[in-house]
């Protein structure tokens, strides 16, 4: 069974599937900002994104470049989480890497919050993935 966790930092929704040697596979529901929302019809809306990451394919320019936003350096970033085990420290490097790259990420649409997490639970299931239990 794939590894997945599951976070929900303020109101958006992300799923990270490990794949195994270093490959994630995300799926990530973002809230569309106050300003976005007269591009909808009705309420809340979330914007859908997937993306796969491969941490092999990257070279150490690459990745140092991925945590800029967040820490000067990757040594400066592994000095924080020296006590993480490996898979957890490719998981949140894995992450930085898609915020830094989300326009290049696959975009499945605007949803309401409910459908936003109905619509990623049927995006993994059909690859064969238990999804997380959700509140």
């Amino acid at each position: 069974m794939a590894d997945i966790y599951e976070t929900l930092p303020l109101e958006d929704m992300r799923y990270c599937v490990s794949l195994g040697d270093n490959c994630y596979l995300f799926i990530e529901g973002i809230y569309a900002e106050a300003e976005d929302v007269e591009l909808f019809d009705y309420g809340d809306k979330y914007a859908v994104y997937s993306t796969y990451v491969d941490l092999n394919a990257l070279n150490e320019e690459q990745l140092n470049d991925a945590v800029l936003t967040y820490y000067p350096s990757l040594s400066d970033m592994k000095s924080d989480y020296f006590n993480l085990d490996a898979e957890s420290f490719n998981k949140i490097l894995a992450g930085m890497i898609l915020e830094n790259d989300l326009g290049k990420c696959e975009f499945h649409g605007y949803f309401a919050k409910q459908e936003a997490m109905e619509y990623m639970a049927d995006w993994l299931e059909d690859r064969e993935i238990e999804e997380p239990e959700l509140d």
